[in-house]
């Protein structure tokens, strides 16, 4: 399954999650997700609850789903390398 955040596709495996994407709704968030997913394998369910979190904290995505555990300090590492370059 396929969800569109501002025109941009991105696979959000076979599973549709209806939450509130406003915060992200730039291209930038959706390009950030899609790397996520495909880059670091992490899992749609993973992505909503850390934006769950994000809402709540106003923490960036990446820190969240790092202090949840999803990602190592070395795909964190990597992320913001990818970001700093996007």
């Amino acid at each position: 399954m396929n969800a569109e955040v501002n025109g941009k596709t991105f696979s959000i495996a076979s599973q549709t999650y209806f939450f509130n994407l406003q915060h992200i709704m730039s291209s930038d968030h959706a390009r950030l997700i899609r790397f996520l997913q495909e880059e670091l394998a992490v899992s749609p369910t993973s992505i909503r609850l850390a934006l769950q979190q994000c809402k709540q904290e106003l923490g960036p995505l990446p820190m969240v789903l790092w202090q949840q555990g999803v990602l190592s300090l070395q795909q964190l590492e990597k992320t913001f390398d990818w970001m700093e370059m996007v």
